[in-house]
C-alpha cells in the first residue's frame, strides 16, 4: 500500500490517506461524544451505570448555620496626625518589639514624651492594684520602689481614683472647680498651681486597670486642646494592647522553652522508632523526674480486662540508682484496684491528680503503703502527682511522679508542665505502637508475598511443556480475524494461543529475549475462576489488540507494542467480578488504598508483581524499563470507564478539530487508551450467539453483586438485579450506542483499517434491536444466569 504524508497534521508517522484524517460522523462533534449528551434518557444512565462509578446518597438534607454578625464596639476614629519620624512611634515601635520589657519603666518613658508632645507642666503614672482596690504612685527615679498606698479606688476622691473606678478617661480644663474630685489630683509633686487635667487607664484585653497617666498644665497656661485628648486616650490604648502584647510573648516564650524540650524528647521516638518499649518508658521516667524535681517516677501500662479491674505491668526509677539512666522492670503483672493504689483511681477517674499530703488526702484514706507505688528507698510516699495518658479514648498508661524534692509539694506550674508532658508521652506510647504495629504489618505481607509467589509460581516442568506444545501448534481457521473467540475446544489451548498472539506482534527476537511463557503460565493462575473477568477475557482482549497492531504496527515503537500487549494480558488480573463503585460504596480495602480506579490500579500491581517475577525485560536499561512500567500502567488505567468517557471527549475535540499529531505524547497516549477500550470491548462486535454467552457471563457476576448489595440493605442498580432481566436486550443496544460505538468510531477515525470493528459493534447492535422489535423480548433470557449466589471475594 502507498503510504503518503499529511503535512496539515504534522503526523510522526504517516497516515493511510491522501485526505487526512476521515472525519467523524457528520452529526457528531465533541459534544456528541461526551458522557452526559449520550445518557441523556433514563434508559441510556441504566445501562451505563455499572460501567461508571455511582454513590448511594443519603437524603438527609444538610443545614448550613451562619454566625451573627459581629457587634463593632469600636467608635469613629479621630484623624490626628504625628509625625512617622517623631519621638513618640519610634519610642512605640521600641516599646512593642522588645521581648523582655520593664513595664513600669517603659511606661514610664512614654508618658514622659506625651509630657513633651502634650506640652504638659508634668506627668504622674499609678499603678493599679486591682485586688486591693488601690493606686499606687510609681516614683520617677525609682522603678522598683512602690509608695505607700496614695488612694482607695473609687469616686469622689481624685481624678486618678475616679478614672480607674469609670475606666474612662477625664479631660477637664479646671481641675479646681470640678465637684467629681473634690481632692483634685490628690497629690502635689511640684510646687505649682494645677488647672487643666488629662487622665486616661491603660487597660488591658480583659477591661482591667493596669496603669493610670494623669497630665497636667500650670494655671496660666491655655486648656488642653482635643488633639490632645485624643492624643493621649489613642497612646493609652496603644499602651494597654502593647502590655498585653508582651504578656503574651513572654508567656510564649516560656511555653516554648518547655516546647523545645519536649519535642527533643519525643523527637528521639519518631526520627527512630526502633527502639524497645523498655527503653521509651525509662527515658519518659528519667526525663519527668529530672523536670520537675520528683524523687521517684513510675509508668503502669494498663490493660483494661473488665471495668472493675485493671492490670498493668509496672516501670520505675529512683534516687538509689547508681546511674540515673538506669532502668528497671518490675516483671511481675500487679492486679490493681481503685482503693488499693493511686494508679488504678487515676485510670479510673481519667484525669490528673495532684496529691499534695496522702496523709491527709481523703480520697485515699484506705491507701496504705502499697508495693505498687512503694519506693524503693523504702521512703514514705508524702506527694504524688499523676496523670493517666490517654490513647484514641481509652487509659494506656498512668505516671506518677513522687515527693517532689526542695518545695514541699507540686503546685500549678508543675501541674500545667506535667500535663503537656503527659500529652507527648502519649503520642510517643501511641506513635510506637503504630511503628510496632505497621512492623508487624509488612512482615506479615513479605510472608504473605513469598506464600504467594510459591503458589503462583510457574515450574520448569509447567514452562517447559508450554513451550513445547507452543512448537507444535495449529491455529484454527480465522483465528486472527476480529470475529473469532474461543469455543470450549479452544480452552485448552488459550495459553498457547496467547503466545502466539505475543508472537505474531513483538516477533521471535522479542520472544526469546523474554520469559513470556512463564509469564503466561503465572498471569493465568493469577486470574480468579469467575464468569467473565477471568483468563478467557484476558485472551480476548488481547486477540482484540493484536488484530488492532497487526494493521497498524508501523505507527508503534517497539516500546508501545510491549507495553499494549502486556498490558491486555494483566489488565483484570485477579479481578474480584465486582465494580469499582461497589468497592468504594462497601470501603473495602481496594478502596481504601487507592482513591480512584482501584481494580485498574490493583491489576497494575499485580501484574508489575508478576513482570519482575519473571524477569522480564531485564536486558532494558533502568530508565527503559521505568518507561515501560508506566507505559503499562496508563494503557491499564484507561480500561476504567469512567476515565474512558473523560479521554474519549477530548480526542473528540482534537479530532474534531484535525489536530491529531502523533508527535505529541498526550495525543498518542490519548490514542492507545482509545485502543485499550476498544479491545476490552471487544466482545461487543461478535455475532449475537456468542455475543449472547458473553453478556450472560457478565450478567452472572452482575447478579452476584447485586445479591450482595441487597443482603447490605442497598438497593441494586437496574442492570444487577436478576429480576429484571428482561431489561438485558434494551441495556445492550444502550450500552454498545453510548460506549462501544463512540469508542470504535474515534479508532476508525485514526486509524481507517479497523473499520470491521466499527461495522461488527453497529451489526450487533442492530441485532439486539431485533430482539427487541420482534415484540417478543423473552426469545432470549439468560435463565442459565439464575444460578446459585458465588463467592468472589
Amino acid at each position: 500500500m502507498e503510504v503518503k504524508s499529511q503535512e496539515s497534521n504534522n503526523l510522526l508517522k504517516p497516515t493511510r490517506t491522501e485526505g487526512g484524517l476521515p472525519a467523524l460522523s457528520t452529526n457528531k462533534g465533541k459534544q456528541s461524544y461526551s458522557l452526559a449528551h449520550l445518557t441523556a434518557d433514563k434508559a441510556s444512565r441504566r445501562a451505563i451505570a455499572p460501567y461508571v462509578r455511582t454513590f448511594r446518597r443519603s437524603r438527609i438534607q444538610k443545614y448550613s448555620t451562619f454566625a451573627t454578625s459581629l457587634d463593632y464596639a469600636y467608635a469613629k476614629a479621630v484623624a490626628f496626625y504625628i509625625d512617622e519620624d517623631s519621638n513618640l512611634m519610634k519610642a512605640l515601635e521600641v516599646f512593642t518589639s522588645q521581648q523582655n520589657i520593664i513595664i513600669p519603666g517603659s511606661i514610664r518613658e512614654t508618658a514622659e514624651l506625651l509630657q513633651e508632645l502634650t506640652s504638659s507642666a508634668a506627668v504622674t503614672l499609678y499603678a493599679a492594684d486591682n485586688v486591693n482596690g488601690e493606686l499606687y504612685l510609681l516614683p520617677q527615679y525609682n522603678d522598683t520602689y512602690r509608695h505607700r498606698v496614695n488612694e482607695k479606688i473609687g469616686l469622689n476622691t481624685t481624678v486618678a481614683s475616679h478614672v480607674a473606678f469609670t475606666k474612662k478617661h477625664v479631660w477637664t480644663g479646671d481641675i479646681l472647680a470640678d465637684s467629681r474630685f473634690p481632692n483634685g489630683i490628690g497629690w502635689s509633686g511640684v510646687d505649682i498651681p494645677v488647672k487643666a487635667v488629662i487622665c486616661a487607664p491603660i487597660l488591658t484585653t480583659e477591661d482591667e486597670v493596669t496603669y493610670i497617666i494623669e497630665l497636667y498644665r500650670k494655671v496660666d497656661a491655655p486648656n488642653y486642646t482635643k488633639n490632645d485628648a485624643q492624643l493621649v486616650v489613642t497612646m493609652t490604648a496603644w499602651m494597654g494592647a502593647a502590655i498585653h502584647q508582651n504578656q503574651l510573648r513572654l508567656h510564649i516564650l516560656r511555653q516554648q522553652k518547655l516546647n523545645s524540650r519536649l519535642l527533643e524528647f519525643i523527637n528521639a521516638y519518631f526520627g527512630d522508632p526502633t527502639g524497645n518499649e523498655v527503653r521509651i518508658i525509662s527515658d519518659m521516667m528519667l526525663y519527668a523526674r529530672r523536670m520537675l524535681f520528683a524523687e521517684e517516677s513510675s509508668f503502669f501500662i494498663i490493660n483494661t480486662k473488665s471495668q472493675q479491674t485493671f492490670e498493668a505491668d509496672w516501670y520505675s526509677s529512683g534516687v538509689d540508682d547508681c546511674n540515673e539512666m538506669f532502668r528497671r522492670k518490675s516483671n511481675k503483672l500487679n492486679k490493681l484496684d481503685e482503693t488499693s493504689t493511686i494508679a488504678a483511681y487515676v485510670a479510673k477517674a481519667r484525669e490528673m491528680v495532684n496529691i499534695k499530703d496522702l496523709k491527709s488526702d481523703e480520697r485515699f484514706k484506705e491507701l496504705h503503703v502499697n508495693f505498687t507505688i512503694k519506693s524503693r528507698t523504702s521512703s514514705e510516699i508524702r506527694t504524688a502527682l499523676c496523670a493517666p495518658l490517654l490513647s484514641y479514648g481509652k487509659v494506656s498508661g498512668v505516671i506518677i511522679l513522687t515527693n517532689k524534692k526542695f518545695h514541699g509539694h507540686f503546685d500549678e506550674t508543675d501541674e500545667n508542665i506535667f500535663y503537656y508532658f503527659a500529652t507527648y508521652s502519649s503520642l510517643a506510647m501511641q506513635h510506637y505502637g503504630v511503628y510496632k504495629e505497621l512492623s508487624r504489618a509488612r512482615n506479615q505481607n513479605d510472608v504473605d508475598k513469598e506464600v504467594l509467589k510459591y503458589h503462583l509460581n510457574a515450574t520448569d516442568q509447567e514452562v517447559e511443556k508450554l513451550k513445547n506444545s507452543f512448537a507444535f501448534l495449529h491455529l484454527p481457521d480465522n483465528f486472527f480475524h476480529v470475529q473469532w473467540y474461543p469455543f470450549n475446544e479452544h480452552i485448552a489451548k488459550m495459553d498457547e494461543y496467547m503466545l502466539c498472539l505475543l508472537q505474531s506482534v513483538l516477533g521471535d527476537k522479542y520472544m526469546r529475549e523474554n520469559n513470556f511463557p512463564k509469564f503466561i503460565v503465572m498471569a493465568k493462575k493469577c486470574y480468579r475462576n469467575i464468569t467473565y473477568h477471568n483468563f478467557q477475557h484476558a485472551f480476548a482482549v488481547t486477540h482484540g489488540m493484536t488484530y488492532i497492531l497487526q494493521k497498524n504496527i508501523e505507527l508503534f515503537t517497539g516500546l508501545e507494542l510491549k507495553a499494549l500487549m502486556v498490558a491486555c494480558i494483566i489488565h483484570d488480573i485477579d479481578h474480584r467480578a465486582y465494580t469499582n463503585s461497589f468497592l468504594y460504596n462497601t470501603n473495602h480495602s481496594l478502596a481504601k488504598l487507592y482513591s480512584s480506579s482501584a481494580l485498574e490500579n490493583h491489576h497494575f500491581y499485580i501484574g508489575s508483581m508478576l513482570i519482575k517475577e519473571c524477569k522480564l525485560f531485564t536486558y532494558l536499561s533502568k530508565d527503559i524499563y521505568n518507561q515501560l512500567m508506566k507505559e503499562i500502567e496508563v494503557d491499564i488505567l484507561h480500561t476504567d470507564m469512567a476515565s474512558h468517557f473523560q479521554s474519549r471527549t477530548r480526542l473528540a475535540g482534537i479530532i474534531e478539530q484535525s489536530n491529531f499529531n502523533w508527535q505529541n505524547l498526550t495525543h498518542r497516549f490519548l490514542m492507545k487508551g482509545i485502543m485499550m477500550t476498544a479491545s476490552d470491548l471487544i466482545g461487543q462486535t461478535k455475532p449475537l450467539p456468542i455475543a449472547e454467552k458473553i453478556v450472560t457471563n457478565i450478567y452472572q457476576e452482575f447478579y452476584n453483586q447485586g445479591d450482595a448489595e441487597k443482603e447490605m440493605g442497598l438497593t441494586p442498580l437496574p442492570a444487577m438485579d436478576r429480576e429484571r432481566a428482561n431489561l438485558i436486550p434494551e441495556d445492550q443496544v444502550k450500552f454498545i450506542s453510548i460506549a462501544v460505538i463512540p469508542c470504535n468510531e474515534l479508532l476508525k477515525a485514526i486509524l481507517p483499517n479497523t473499520m470491521d470493528i466499527l461495522n461488527s459493534s453497529i451489526a450487533l447492535r442492530d441485532s439486539w434491536q431485533k430482539v427487541i422489535d420482534i415484540g417478543n423480548k423473552k426469545v432470549w433470557r439468560p435463565d442459565e444466569s439464575l444460578v446459585k449466589k458465588n463467592n468472589y471475594s
